[in-house]
């Protein structure tokens, strides 16, 4: 014999053997827990009073007020199950974590198990699981998608014969606004490849650490790829600091000691260290604060455990990328010849070219003086006669391009893909920030206290002005430091070209553009700093300042750069330091470029003098 009975929550049939009755089970519908029946009997009072409960459902279901509906729903498909609550205090944890990152409660130090599993994960990682699999996963997830390679190939094609057409017309030119413009052209057909491929790196990883093997499609976006392409330069100068400094600084010294390939040798000791330290920097620019990866100082703490690995990756890298080296060198030994002819003949069609260009504009002079001046300078280099050149001496290193284009679009699927397994398998051991601030400006503490209105008051003018001073020292020393290093490396490449850095010209292009990269840098430092989580640049948050909205609220990045501008243009250059001055007469100390970007600058109150003790 057979006990049947219906589940009390879902109303589902259920049939038990004998000798499972006054047992608990569960529905196999809904899981609810249930209490088997003891008999027939017992068990007819719960059938009927579902009946019952089913009619009264009927009635409710009638009325159009009744939410007899929801019943029928089924409530557990509405959960994510991807995402993760800390049981403490309900904050999302982040992906791979397993400690909260409000309350910092973590359930696996609950279990024996849990704490065995995070001993052997702050140990590092298994070479079993990493240093074998790192070169067949890679390989095998490489050869699985040609259609990228192929794809990454013709981006890099077509924009290296767009750059060499830009930088063909660019030596050409004379005056200073086309030269300006095809300047332009061939350093942004530069920066495109360059982005796409961090781009494709740091997505490639991404698909990497949520464990997908497939790359459904990234984008090819023009100002995207642009804008990475001037991030990775900017990555490569900020990240190797350290190292451009020592081995740069080596390499001007042997060069000035004439020591051969000098300045080559120093240059080339400060990219490898910057390789080597490359898959730390990449596994921190794919989480949401991407800081750490910029300051190779902060990569330190933790080569202990990565410093091994990484150099798996190096080796990796420098093994995949050795046919590009082998190409790179047979075209340089069987095209050199031809390609420097063809160079040298085209900057002597420019500097004729520019000869002539120039005996025009000294014919409409209005001084004798510089009339003479441009025709001394000039008329000598318009009498040349036209080189000749002929396109066949490219073949070389244009078909190597090309081939160098194919060859470095596989080797990038592959070594981001390696990548993306170092970051996977050292998450711990990388100190990721996997989850960035929570910026509610009404709860930011500063020594216990709320910063508020009655808490904070605007910042004395003296010390911004202070502030502002320390903050363009800091740049400028910084700047000043990398111009030296490489105005010395391009002088030299420049004379090695044959460019005259005497002439006027020259010097004037050179001093317009280091003007415009200064100030470039200096407004991104005051952006990213006045809109990030501190608020403050580093100065102002040594002092103890912060910069927020009228609302006593974070500025967002359009204010922060309308403000940028404002200081550089307004406030300190067009009204000579005045619209800086206005804030002595002001009671809220607002300068021009607050009141413009709708901010104020605040620092906290001074704590009252505690009073003796009596």
């Amino acid at each position: 014999m057979s006990i049947k009975f219906r589940c009390s929550k879902c109303n589902h049939g259920i049939k038990v053997a004998d000798d499972a009755a006054g047992k608990a089970i569960k529905c196999p519908q809904c899981d609810a827990k249930l209490k088997v029946p003891s008999g027939r009997e017992k068990s007819e009072a719960p059938t009927k009073a579902v009946k019952g409960a089913s009619g009264s459902r009927k009635k409710r279901a009638e009325d159009p007020s009744s939410d007899a509906f929801l019943e029928n729903l089924d409530l557990d498909r509405l959960i994510d199950t991807e995402v993760k609550l800390c049981q403490k205090c309900a904050t999302e944890i982040p992906e791979g974590e397993t400690a909260c990152p409000s309350c910092g409660f973590d359930p696996e130090q609950l279990t024996a198990a849990g704490r065995k599993r995070q001993k052997m994960s702050a140990q590092g990682i298994d070479p079993a699981t990493f240093y074998e699999k790192v070169w067949s996963d890679s390989f095998r997830f490489g050869f699985s998608h040609i259609g990228q390679m192929m794809k990454t190939g013709f981006i890099l094609t077509l924009f290296f014969l767009l750059a060499g057409l830009c930088a063909y017309y660019l030596v050409w030119v004379a005056t200073v606004p086309p030269r300006g413009f095809w300047t332009l052209l061939t350093t942004v057909s530069a920066m495109i490849p360059l982005g796409w491929l961090l781009v494709q790196h740091l997505e490639i990883m991404h698909l990497t650490l949520h464990k997908k093997d497939e790359i459904k499609k990234i984008h090819f976006d023009f100002a995207l790829c642009g804008m990475s392409g001037v991030k990775f330069v900017a990555w490569v100068l900020i990240y190797g600091l350290p190292f451009w400094v020592v081995f740069g600084g080596l390499g001007v010294l042997l060069n000035m000691l004439e020591v051969p390939f000098g300045l080559g040798i120093g240059l080339s000791l400060a990219l490898i260290s910057i390789l080597i330290f490359t898959p730390q920097a990449m596994s921190h620019l794919t989480m949401p604060v991407e800081v750490p990866g910029w300051v190779f100082p902060k990569i330190v703490p933790t080569l202990g455990v990565t410093a091994l690995p990484g150099l798996m990756w190096v080796a990796l890298f420098l093994t995949i990328n050795l046919p590009v080296v082998g190409t790179i060198a047979g075209v340089y030994f069987l095209g050199k010849a031809d390609f420097q002819q063809f160079a040298d003949a085209r900057l002597l069609e420019g500097k004729i070219h520019t000869a002539k260009v120039y005996l025009k504009i000294a014919e409409g002079a209005t001084s004798e003086e510089a009339k003479k001046a441009l025709q001394d300078q000039y008329t000598e280099a318009a009498a040349l006669e036209l080189p000749v050149k002929q396109w066949s001496w490219l073949v070389w290193p244009i078909s190597g391009g090309i081939f160098c284009c194919f060859l470095i679009s596989m080797s990038s699927v592959i070594v981001a893909r390696a990548n993306g397994l170092f970051t996977l398998h050292l998450k711990k051991g990388l100190n990721l920030i996997t989850q960035s601030k929570e910026i509610v400006w009404e709860s930011r503490q500063k020594e216990g206290k709320l910063r508020t209105r009655k808490t904070t008051m605007p910042a004395p003018p003296i010390k911004r002005f202070a502030a502002n001073l320390g903050d363009v020292l800091l740049v400028t020393l910084v700047l000043g430091l990398l111009g030296f290093i490489f105005g010395m490396v391009g002088g030299i490449i420049l004379e090695s070209a044959g460019v005259d850095m005497t002439s006027q010209v020259v010097f004037i292009s050179l001093v317009a553009t280091a003007s415009v990269i200064s100030n470039l840098v200096l407004v991104m430092y005051f952006v990213s700093q006045e809109s990030g989580l501190e608020q403050a640049t580093v100065v102002k948050k040594a002092m103890n300042m912060y910069v927020c909205t009228d609302e006593m609220r974070p500025i967002s990045t359009g204010q922060a750069v309308i403000r940028a501008l404002a200081f550089l243009f307004l406030s300190s250059i067009l009204t000579v330091q005045i619209g800086n001055l206005m804030a002595l007469f002001r009671e809220d100390r607002k300068t021009l470029h607050d009141l413009l970007s709708g901010t104020q600058v605040r620092m906290d109150k001074p704590a009252p003098p505690k009073k003796a003790d009596e």
